[in-house]
């Protein structure tokens, strides 16, 4: 039996090699190629936000994402598995189903005053950031940046060699600070495990 394989290059070496060992004739048709993106320190500056169509096309920045500003910026992604894909890479702006939402660091902070102040918080974020499969803010990892922005200055150390730091890339804010979540879809409000599944659910059945 001949097979076409359409994967992606150079998956599509992988996928025809374990065909060829079952016995098929394989012709390999790869409709992209994934070519790493070039990658510079003041992207941040040059850039407001970062847009994926599929999870596939992370993979050409993923290898230098560790540690990068870039996963600062928003990320709109295309679809819920895009969506997840951009969340395990280390994007910063993410929500759980029960409205906690991880932000940049000292979001939770400024959540804290508001309440205090009784100014209400409200959080922006697409749909695709939202993350019904995450019950709590508990569950979302918390990627640890360069130990070095702490311990260094430029390449002066500042401080002993076996010092341990912790360098949060950024902090969960409970969703009972929030007083809304705005999205692309409607505003959500508590309680967030209904309002958050029902535009997700929207989002889902007007997509093309």
């Amino acid at each position: 039996m001949a097979v076409l394989v359409t994967r992606p290059h150079p998956d599509d070496e992988t996928t025809a090699a374990s065909l060829r060992a079952k016995g098929f004739d394989v012709l390999r048709a790869p409709m992209l190629r994934f070519e790493p993106v070039a990658f510079h320190d003041d992207m941040n500056a040059r850039y407001s936000a970062v847009i994926v169509t599929s999870a596939n096309a992370l993979r050409g920045i993923e290898p230098h994402l560790k540690g990068h500003r870039m996963l600062e910026l928003p990320l709109f992604a295309v679809g819920e598995h895009t969506a997840a894909a951009a969340r395990r890479a280390g994007f910063t702006h993410v929500v759980s189903a029960n409205g906690d939402a991880a932000n940049k660091i000292g979001t939770y902070m400024v959540a804290v005053l508001a309440r205090q102040h009784n100014i209400p918080f409200y959080v922006a974020a697409p749909v695709s950031t939202v993350d019904l499969a995450t019950a709590t803010g508990e569950d979302i990892p918390i990627e640890q940046r360069d130990a070095k922005e702490v311990t260094h200055l430029r390449d002066v150390q500042l401080t002993p060699d076996d010092v341990a730091v912790h360098n949060f890339a950024f902090d969960v804010t409970p969703h009972e600070l929030i007083e809304a979540i705005i999205t692309d879809r409607g505003v959500a409000r508590a309680p967030y495990t209904e309002s958050l599944r029902s535009l997700v659910n929207a989002r889902t059945a007007t997509a093309p």
